[in-house]
């Protein structure tokens, strides 16, 4: 299955689920809903948590039906195979309102941004705890972490001390960020990154889940002459294995533009940079976890 297409088919599986009532609830979810990683970026704020619980009935059935057609060699469903990354729904303007109610963003991109722009989504199981991946994204240098950064200081604007303690659902921070890419071109940029968490109870059980948002836009600076890059926004959420919550599903999306001064296709090029950086990210994780817990 081409991997524009398998994602659609992926989520295309799970609304079938959710209109057949597998599982409690699942006949009520919104019909708005037609992809849920495009949903929890664009109603990652809502006040109101009842239809983020709705999204994630969706895509935890979908997670749970690639668990259970998953052997030693692989998934038997092709749209299952997120390891390696595939394209998601293309998010539009429209799927910021939140940030811009939130004087978090200034000005949407341009159209013709938006129509050169690329997405990935990546998902892999983790063995280790959403607490453990919370602990590391949260509290420990990211620069120690993920190699790339040259360096990465983060300011928290709302209470980590509230946060860890379950008092307040947001953690607000922003980052700021020189990053090492391909051909020794750096990008110096100011990361806005947002924790959210959620205890859904999915009918058999309640698990602790985490998303995060993140984005930064028109604000990366890159040392190649005549490269820009417009935008970035990403969503990202842990969702602990149903069967086993020591482990947990962490899924990660983008959403990007950029305009490189390449001979060949610089959309093709970025996609592709877009795709291995998130899967080493995964990787980078997985080593400083191993080495330090």
């Amino acid at each position: 299955m081409p991997r524009t297409a398998a994602l659609v088919a992926a989520l295309a599986t799970a609304a079938l689920l959710s209109a057949t009532g597998c599982r409690p609830g699942l006949e009520e979810a919104p019909t708005e809903i037609d992809d849920p990683i495009q949903f929890f970026f664009t109603n990652f704020e809502d006040d109101d948590p009842a239809d983020l619980y709705q999204a994630l009935e969706m895509y935890g059935s979908f997670l749970e039906e690639c668990e259970e057609t998953e052997t030693d060699d692989g998934n038997e469903r092709p749209e299952c195979d997120l390891e390696e990354g595939l394209s998601t729904t293309m998010i539009t303007n429209d799927d910021l309102g939140q940030l811009i109610e939130m004087d978090k963003l200034a000005e949407v991109p341009p159209e013709e941004q938006w129509e050169q722009a690329v997405s990935i989504v990546v998902a892999q199981k983790m063995p280790m705890t959403v607490e453990t991946v919370e602990d590391v994204l949260i509290q420990t240098n990211q620069d120690e972490v993920f190699p790339q950064f040259e360096t990465y200081e983060r300011t928290y604007l709302t209470s980590l001390d509230d946060y860890l303690a379950g008092g307040e659902a947001f953690l607000r921070t922003e980052n700021d960020v020189v990053s090492n890419y391909v051909l020794d071109v750096t990008a110096t940029y100011k990361l806005w990154l947002d924790f959210r968490q959620l205890d859904w109870d999915d009918g058999d059980q309640t698990r602790r889940v985490v998303i995060i948002s993140s984005w930064f836009h028109d604000d990366a600076v890159l040392s190649l002459d005549g490269a820009t890059v417009g935008f970035t926004y990403s969503i990202e959420i842990l969702i602990p294995y149903t069967h086993d919550t020591s482990q947990v599903w962490r899924t990660q999306a983008l959403w990007s533009h950029a305009d490189l001064p390449l001979d060949g296709d610089d959309h093709e090029f970025w996609e592709n940079q877009l795709r291995d950086g998130t899967i080493d990210g995964f990787d980078q994780l997985q080593a400083w976890v191993d080495a330090n817990y």
